[in-house]
């Protein structure tokens, strides 16, 4: 900050300055600062793909708007074409606009501009688990950015998740625990270190890996939900909803609350608490405004998942509920599938209905045939060898 001060006090009409500016802000979750400057930024430079691409990436993760973003980052795309990590970014803005057979093209148009790129290895990996529902074939993916760059703590965090989600905890856990080596105040190998002891129902554990996970994340919501629904437990209600109106408080002090990509998680979690402090108007204003929402975006990719069966069942709306888990299924929905089908309160009205446990035991079979297939190729060598552990 202090160099761009100076840089500005120099000459205020550079471009660069500005980018860099935007930058800092996003970083400091100032999304509204973060958007004038990046705008300022391209009234002066016009041609900076740079600004564009940075601009791009705050309206796509940090606003929710990915037509817009998808418009600047091919920008960006056209500025600068032979950029691996501006082209890997236009398919993650396709990806969360649904558009997921262009996605994957592009994410493989990156492995081809660049193969020593390892997001665009991740990218492909994201698509098999995310979208297709192939967490076998994810793994192979994960592996080949790992050993392109076995220093980036997040590579093996999420190849733990997707053992996890197969159902071997021994190799989650030895991923998991290596990506804690690598960056143990990275916020996303806690979280996925706090959901291992989740999975395995170590509870005080989990509880300290989730506390960690706000500190570093402070609206990471499915962390929320997980600290929510101990405090549901123990009748903890009024704590439970001030810790939501620390990290969203739109989501209680706007009498219409806007409710997009950012938000929708927890407002659905939040709901549930209302209903226990009384507020059910509000509860049921938020569960209304989320079904709203998710119908304008894909169920899959950064999507809504089973969104609108926790909400179907909060409301009582049983065969709607289970109506919706069944076509999520079909469309290859598997994401932390353990978690909703064993922990999520917001599903306790239909745990016990039969079809639901049916639904259940359909998925656990898939994931019993997938990891067959990953040890299969662990067995023959298919699967990219991992370099020693290396820190940063």
């Amino acid at each position: 900050e202090a160099a761009i001060d100076k840089a500005l006090e120099l000459d205020d009409r550079l471009g660069e300055a500005y980018t860099s500016l935007g930058g800092i802000k996003n970083d400091k979750k100032d999304s509204e600062g973060a958007e004038v400057a990046f705008k300022r930024a391209l009234e002066l430079n016009p041609n900076y793909a740079t600004a564009h691409h940075w601009y791009g990436g705050l309206l796509l993760w940090g606003l929710g708007r990915a037509e817009e973003a998808l418009a600047r980052l091919r920008k960006a795309q056209q500025l600068d074409p032979l950029s691996a990590i501006i082209n890997n970014n236009v398919g993650y803005a396709l990806r969360t606009l649904g558009r997921f057979d262009e996605a994957l093209a592009q994410f493989k148009k990156v492995v081809e501009i660049d193969p020593a790129f390892p997001g665009g290895y991740v990218a492909i990996g994201d698509i098999h688990r995310q979208v297709l529902g192939q967490l076998d074939q994810a793994a192979a993916w994960y592996r080949k950015a790992i050993a392109l760059d076995p220093g980036n703590p997040n590579l093996p965090a999420s190849l733990g998740s997707v053992y996890l989600d197969l159902g071997d905890v021994r190799q989650a856990e030895d991923w998991i625990n290596r990506s804690m080596a690598l960056g143990p105040e990275s916020w996303w190998p806690n979280y996925v270190m706090y959901r291992l002891h989740e999975y395995r129902g170590e509870d005080t554990e989990a509880l300290d890996y989730a506390r960690k996970v706000l500190t570093l994340n402070p609206a990471a919501a499915y962390t929320l939900g997980y600290l929510r629904s101990h405090d549901l437990q123990a009748g903890r209600y009024a704590e439970a909803r001030a810790r939501y109106e620390r990290s969203y408080p739109a989501l209680l002090n706007e009498d219409i609350p806007t409710i997009d990509r950012t938000n929708f998680v927890g407002a659905i979690d939040l709901a549930l608490v209302l209903s226990k402090t009384g507020e059910q108007e509000r509860a049921d204003l938020l569960l209304d405004r989320s079904l709203t929402f998710i119908q304008t975006i894909p169920r899959l990719g950064f999507g809504y998942g089973i969104a609108d069966v926790r909400i179907y069942a909060q409301q009582g709306k049983t065969r709607e509920a289970l109506s919706a888990l069944r076509q999520a299924i079909d469309e290859r929905w598997r994401n932390a599938w353990w978690y909703f089908a064993e922990h999520d309160p917001s599903l306790d009205s239909i745990r016990d209905e039969p079809e639901f446990q049916a639904m259940v035991a359909e998925i656990k079979a898939d994931m019993a045939t997938q990891l067959e297939r990953v040890r299969a190729m662990e067995a023959s060598g298919e699967l990219e060898p991992i370099p020693e552990l290396v820190s940063h």
